[in-house]
């Protein structure tokens, strides 16, 4: 009996031995619905840039008086300029949406449109013009969207290697990645990242969920403080 006890007492020492001898151990990866698991992390980042063109959307209340919208548009120097939904023609209740473009946007051009919009409420009665946003280029807006991506994917990895490190784990590959914001595509609105008219910028957010693989023991664990 009392070797069976020394015999069970030495299987139940012989990992903490192994591991004051610095003999590393595999670490299982966590299986969870058939997928697996291992260190989730966040990062996230942002950036501002001037813009070189702009996109707008805004809407025409009142009057409909298409042509005369678009007379206006262009003469303030939109191009793409167009009147109404996608499908075309006004929308309902005498309310238009305005769409187009202002390429190499400078603080002029906007003035310009500007004062074509109040030129134009002032020649219809009742009319008003409102509700403006500006995006930058969809072109543009992709490629800083790429510079954004691999800044928060670089801060995720930061974040999983200190984790690692101070759990005393390697990392592995990564196995799953989920991204939010960035670009808005063109079929939800105008397509790019929202424009600051005050000050020609725009900034774009993107953010990146990342689990990655435990590939097992041997990073430098920290002691607790």
């Amino acid at each position: 009996m009392m070797k069976v006890r020394a015999m069970v007492l030495s299987l139940a020492l012989f990992p903490m031995a192994a591991d004051a001898q610095g003999v590393p151990r595999p670490v299982p990866v966590p299986v969870s619905g058939g997928q697996a698991t291992g260190i989730s992390v966040m990062g996230a980042a942002q950036q501002r840039v001037p813009v070189r063109g702009v996109r707008f959307i805004a809407y025409a209340r009142g009057a409909e008086d298409e042509h005369g919208v678009l007379q206006a548009m262009r003469a303030a120097g939109i191009t793409d300029a167009t009147v109404g939904s996608p499908s075309g023609g006004l929308v309902s209740g005498n309310v238009a949406i305005l769409r187009g473009a202002i390429p190499e946007v400078t603080k002029a051009k906007l003035d310009a449109v500007a004062g074509a919009a109040t030129a134009y409420v002032r020649d219809h009665p009742g009319s008003a013009i409102d509700n403006v946003r500006f995006f930058a280029l969809s072109e543009d807006c992709v490629k800083l969207e790429g510079t954004v991506r691999v800044a928060a994917l670089a801060e995720a990895r930061r974040r999983a290697e200190a984790i690692a490190a101070a759990t005393g784990v390697t990392l592995g590959q990564v196995i799953r990645v989920a991204e939010a914001g960035g670009c808005v595509p063109d079929s939800e609105m105008v397509g790019g990242a929202p424009v600051d008219a005050a000050t020609l910028t725009t900034s774009l957010t993107v953010t990146e969920s990342v689990t990655y693989e435990i590939a097992g023991t041997g990073g430098a664990r920290r002691r607790p403080l």
